[in-house]
């Protein structure tokens, strides 16, 4: 049995997401667990999703190599429950002839690294600026699935609840309070910090989102054209954009402005 006040204690401690890290890996390897992934399941376009755990680099390269993210079925699972689930609880893609669905070869290259079954713990909550973001956390499992199923029949409701906490705790590091500036994902999909827009650069990107050129934007805010200039290509370096419309449609899709 797992001691949860000491273990919540824990994690409410922990500094940093490295200290999370270990200590989750400490956890689930009494029960037979091998590694764990976290993964920011709230932006289902992005190619490389910001993930961190304890998985070797090799499955984690593989991952992303092969764009598994798009049909994981365990990650478009953990977008529609609440609930934890296993992987044998998840329903894959009939065979038909002709190439096989990528969510099966997603699964096939899990087992092909080791892993023969999966905790799958999701996790959704609402930032303080009102977005809605989305995670999961993915226990892995290299032993023998009858040793997994006894191990969860007995432990399964004790690791929801510290994992509950963990996640909790995790996020506070992943997505940063929006009042200290964020954690969104670039162009990449790649971690990136402190995406926080002045009024003024909210301004100016509001009338971009619009159509409206640099000459316009000007007039309307009476500022210079190169100070609109200069504010647009402030817009672009923090949120990752590589052209002014680019960083506009991910100042809506992050709810930083209006249109």
């Amino acid at each position: 049995m797992l001691d949860l006040d000491f273990l919540i204690s824990e994690v409410q401690r922990a500094q940093s997401l490295a200290e999370l890290t270990d200590l989750l890996q400490r956890v689930i390897a009494r029960f037979g667990f091998q590694s764990f992934n976290h993964l920011d399941t709230g932006r289902p376009d992005a190619a490389r999703p910001f993930f961190h755990g304890t998985c070797p680099e090799a499955w984690q390269r593989c991952y992303e190599d092969n764009g598994f993210v798009e049909a994981d079925p365990m990650v478009s699972t953990a977008r529609r429950r609440r609930l934890p689930f296993v992987w044998g609880d998840v329903a894959l893609p009939e065979r038909r002839p002709g190439p096989k669905p990528l969510a099966i070869l997603a699964m096939e290259a899990a087992h092909d690294h080791g892993y023969r079954e999966g905790y799958v713990l999701p996790f959704h909550t609402v930032d303080g600026l009102g977005r809605a973001r989305s995670a999961l956390t993915a226990l892995f499992w290299a032993e023998p699935r009858p040793e997994f199923a006894a191990m969860m029949a007995q432990h399964r409701h004790e690791l929801h609840v510290f994992m509950f906490y963990w996640q909790e705790r995790a996020v506070d590091f992943v997505w940063p309070d929006p009042s200290q500036g964020f954690r969104s994902l670039d162009g990449d999909g790649m971690p990136l910090v402190g995406a926080r827009l002045t009024d003024r650069e909210r301004d100016v990107l509001s009338w971009v989102a619009r159509g409206k050129t640099t000459r316009v934007v000007a007039a309307i805010l009476d500022i210079s054209a190169e100070t609109v200039e200069t504010h647009v290509k402030a817009t672009m370096s923090k949120l990752g954009a590589s052209n002014r419309t680019a960083a506009a449609v991910r100042a809506v899709q992050l709810k930083l402005i209006d249109v």
